[in-house]
Formats: C-alpha cells, sequence, structure tokens
C-alpha cells in the first residue's frame, strides 16, 4: 500500500549489541543489587499483600456479624419486651462459638444468613449457659459472709461491683451495679458496638470487681433506713424509696426556690458525702 511502512524485523543482534554497550561488568554489579534488595522488596509485598486479603476478610466478617445481627433482632421479637434489657449484645453473640465459627470463616467459603440455622436454634442453651457462668464468676468475687448468707447474694444490696467502662463515660450513674438484677440488665457501651469495626477485644461485656467503697455506704444507708444491714436486699433498700440530702453541699434555686438536692440510696452512694440527713 502507498506510503505504508514496512515493520523491521526483530533483529536479535540489537540485544546482543545492548549487551555489549552495558558491558558485562555492568549487568553483574545489577544482578549483585537485585540479589541484595530482592529479599527486601519481596517480604514488602508479601505484607502489602497479606494487609490487603486481611482489610478484605475484615470487611467480610463485618458483614457476617451484620448477618447475625439482623437475625437476632428477629429473635428478639419472639420474646417478652420485659426480657430484652437481660439480652446481650450482637457482637456477644457473635462470639459464641457457633456464630464466631460461621464469622470467621475463610474468604472463600460462602456464608448466608440461613447458614446461622442450626446456631440460633442453640441460642436458648447459650444464653442460659452464658447467664450462669456470667453469674458464677460474680458469685466467686464476693467474700465468704456474704457467700454464706442464707439469702441469694447476689440478691443483697451488699452485692456492689463496680464497671470501670463506664465509670469513663459521662453516665457516671450506671457505673455500680447492685445484685444480679443490675448485672444480668448491664451491657457496656451502645448495642452496635464493634459490629461496623474490627473488633479490639476492649468491647467484650463484663462489669468488673467487687466494690468494698460503696458496700461501705450502702451498710451505712441499710442502717439509717431501718434495714439489718448483713441481709437488707436491693429490693427492700429500692422499696424504702427514701431520699437523703447533704448538709455540706450549698443550696441550690430551682424552679423559683432554694433547695437541698434529693439523693435516692443508689445515687448515694455514687457520690457519698460526710453529713447524711433523711428528708
Amino acid at each position: 500500500m502507498k506510503g505504508a511502512k514496512t515493520a523491521k524485523p526483530h533483529n536479535s543482534q540489537n540485544a546482543v549489541g545492548i549487551a555489549s554497550l552495558l558491558g558485562p561488568r555492568l549487568i553483574t554489579d545489577l544482578l549483585l543489587v537485585w540479589q541484595r534488595i530482592r529479599p527486601e522488596l519481596e517480604a514488602r509485598a508479601l505484607t502489602d499483600k497479606n494487609q490487603r486479603l486481611e482489610r478484605e476478610h475484615a470487611q467480610l466478617r463485618m458483614a457476617r456479624r451484620i448477618l447475625v445481627s439482623n437475625r437476632y433482632d428477629d429473635y428478639t421479637r419472639t420474646l417478652s419486651p420485659s426480657q430484652w434489657k437481660y439480652l446481650p449484645r450482637p457482637l456477644d453473640i457473635c462470639s459464641f462459638e457457633p456464630f464466631r465459627e460461621l464469622i470467621t470463616a475463610d474468604p472463600d467459603i460462602t456464608v448466608t444468613a440461613q447458614s446461622f440455622d442450626e446456631a440460633f436454634q442453640m441460642l436458648p442453651e447459650l444464653l442460659s449457659s452464658a447467664a450462669e457462668e456470667r453469674r458464677n464468676s460474680k458469685l466467686a468475687l464476693l467474700p465468704l459472709v456474704i457467700s454464706d448468707s442464707v439469702t441469694d447474694p447476689l440478691e443483697l444490696a451488699t452485692s456492689a461491683f463496680y464497671c470501670q467502662k463506664c465509670s469513663k463515660s459521662s453516665f457516671y450513674y450506671s457505673n455500680i451495679l447492685f445484685g444480679w438484677n443490675d448485672i444480668a440488665s448491664h451491657h457496656c457501651g451502645v448495642q452496635t458496638a464493634g459490629l461496623f469495626s474490627s473488633p479490639s477485644g476492649n468491647e467484650v461485656d463484663n462489669p468488673g470487681a467487687y466494690y468494698m467503697e460503696a458496700v461501705t455506704w450502702v451498710r451505712k444507708i441499710a442502717e439509717k433506713v431501718g434495714l439489718d444491714p448483713a441481709t437488707a436486699t436491693v429490693v427492700e433498700m429500692d422499696g424504702k424509696d427514701v431520699r437523703f440530702t447533704c448538709t455540706t453541699c450549698p443550696i441550690q434555686h430551682m424552679k423559683g426556690e432554694w433547695t437541698r438536692v434529693g439523693y435516692c440510696w443508689r445515687r448515694l452512694v455514687h457520690s457519698p458525702y460526710n453529713d447524711l440527713v433523711n428528708s
């Protein structure tokens, strides 16, 4: 065709010419440099690959946790509303072995909502076991004088536990738990904690240690309201419904009147004062 240029055939002598131009010594030096930096480059490439795969797997685990959360919402609707406050958060459910096994399964394994059918059939038993384990762990922290009580030890007002996680939040009123009902219904953080990110392990729900300082105040308050400090239960303390004022705190102007703040026994234990006056 007129005007068309004919491509020149590959000339193997060109490659030989380049090698001759570089010289054998320079080629040897380049090979030595490559051999020196290759392990580092390959290690870096492998690290980048593993990090990329982990990010992809983390996204997949998050999607699987959301599948569990959605089905868990359906499960809670089958229960009485009075039971809802005792139910663990979705993240806690995801930590149960039948659920965790599927959530952390290899990426090449297809996991759907239906994949969790058997795990949800086991859920009532899993919840019962988890509650029993939690209860036993708290009983083990109580002093023997309380553990030997005729009354269920975890029903006593002196069964006080301190939640360190909640003490760091603005909701200081919930960081001391009195008795089993408080413990069983206490859940640190929001319901969706750990669902949309990679759980660090700090999200695990586990109210802390026996709080002796609070117990000292509970005993004083129980005696003040006419109860036996050794046997007073949480229900009995709540039933008294007594309010306390602090004689050392300044009087506040509220709703056009000068008055003192009144504290129920729970609030008083959270903010103990030296001078107590029944109101």
